[in-house]
This record gives structure tokens, C-alpha cells and sequence, in this order.
């Protein structure tokens, strides 16, 4: 915002996130001079709900990302100790099916329009320059964000039962949204993957 006396002018405005579920980002400077973001992944006064209020918890927060600026943009990507998760490693093909709700998984070099589903009712589709996430019929009120993109490169997804973060173009664009499907189902007609099943973590 340009501020004077008696007018103002906003410049450029750029979402940090275009998910669903993206609220109060706080940063920090850790013991290796990392620029270091955590939000809270849940939105007050929104329409959709979450149907954990039945069990008495509701939100969580996001993956710590590091900052860092490429070509004049702000990019978010998961620190590198989220790699310490990973369990065994799979190369899932085109049209292959994994049914579990957590994972890690990567695409690179992607030249076309693509769809991925997510979950059995969750897609992600990109065609002629948007980028769609689509929450399908377990969403509670969530529905569709789009993104204009003019070239995906690579796409990185960190799911958990009940979360999703997409890093698109090494953390230019991210969309974070919490996901209620019943039923797990991860898979692309269109993309090959390499995917990582992932340890939990024990805090004591």
C-alpha cells in the first residue's frame, strides 16, 4: 500500500495460499537462519464446517515451510526434515491406484493439462491455465478454488487423513485445505508419481 496525505494506491496483491484452510501465518528465524512459516489450518466465520466438532477437536496446523524468493516471488516449501519421514518409496504409474490417505508424493517434468485424484471424490485437474482443486461431495461447504498458472513444472503432496498441502512450481503457488473423504484413492491417468509412505511421529 502507497500512502500519502489524502490518497492511497495498492499495488500487486498475491494470496499466500489458495486453499480452503489457511488462517494466521507466523514466522520465525531458527538456529539455521531459515525463514520458517507456520498457519493455522482452519478459517474462523467461514461457510463450511468440520465435522470433528462431533468428537470435540477441530483444525490443526500446517507443515513448518521455508521461505525463500525466486525470480521476485515468495516461495513455501516444506523444511527439509519432513524428508526424515519418509518410509518406503514407490513409483506409481500412470492409472496405478494407492489406497491410503498418508503420503508424500512428487511429480516433476509435466508438460500438459492434467487430473489427479486425491481422494475417491477429491480432484486436482489443470487445464488451459487454471489449476482446479475440486473438494467433491465430502467437503462440508468447501467446494472449488482455482488458480491461473501458466506453466506447472512439478507438483508436491503432503496429505494426512484429514489434510492436504499442494506445492505447485517448487512452492510458488500452495493450497491447503482439511478433507473429510471416507474413502482413500490416489491416482493420475495422466502423471507418474514417486511416492513415499510416511512414519508417524511420537512426541514424548
Amino acid at each position: 500500500i502507497d500512502l500519502n496525505e489524502k490518497t492511497y494506491k495498492l499495488g500487486e496483491f498475491t494470496e499466500l495460499d489458495y486453499g480452503f484452510d489457511f488462517y494466521a501465518p507466523q514466522t520465525f528465524e531458527d538456529s539455521k537462519s531459515r525463514r520458517i512459516l507456520i498457519a493455522w489450518m482452519g478459517m474462523p466465520d467461514a461457510i463450511y464446517t468440520n465435522p470433528t466438532v462431533n468428537y470435540k477437536w477441530q483444525h490443526c496446523l500446517t507443515i513448518p515451510r521455508k521461505l525463500s524468493v525466486k525470480n521476485g516471488k515468495l516461495c513455501q516449501n516444506p523444511i527439509s526434515e519432513m524428508e526424515n519421514l519418509r518410509k518406503d518409496h514407490i513409483t506409481l504409474k500412470r492409472g496405478e491406484n494407492y489406497e491410503d490417505f498418508v503420503f508424500e508424493a512428487l511429480a516433476k517434468n509435466i508438460k500438459d493439462s492434467f487430473e489427479i485424484n486425491l481422494r475417491s471424490d477429491v480432484s486436482l485437474s489443470y487445464n488451459d491455465g487454471i489449476l482446479i482443486l475440486d473438494m467433491g461431495d465430502s467437503s462440508f461447504g468447501r467446494d472449488i478454488r482455482q488458480v491461473k498458472i501458466d506453466k506447472i513444472n512439478d507438483i508436491r503432496i503432503y496429505s494426512d487423513k484429514s489434510a492436504l498441502e499442494i506445492f505447485v512450481n517448487e512452492g510458488e503457488y500452495v493450497l491447503t485445505s482439511r478433507v473429510y473423504s471416507e474413502n482413500a484413492g490416489f491416482y493420475s491417468e495422466d502423471l507418474d508419481f514417486d511416492l513415499y509412505t510416511l512414519n508417524s511421529i511420537d512426541f514424548i
